[in-house]
């Protein structure tokens, strides 16, 4: 979804800042995720410890996330 805004937007996501990989298309998009990363690792470790966590993640999970 990252990368497609970024294309949509005419953004070059090959591109990165940071990120630099001639087998990654998207480096740019993971250069924009990589400061929600400590926000989502938080979530997904109160997700586990109130045992609210499944081999898969379900609909309701991706919801939640």
């Amino acid at each position: 979804m990252t990368a497609r805004s970024l294309v949509g937007s005419g953004l070059l996501p090959t591109l990165g800042i940071f990120h630099s990989n001639k087998y990654n298309a998207y480096c740019l998009a993971d250069d924009i995720m990589e400061p929600y990363r400590p926000f989502v690792d938080e979530l997904v470790l109160s997700m586990v410890k109130e045992g609210q966590h499944q081999k898969e993640l379900g609909r309701e999970g991706k919801a939640q996330l």
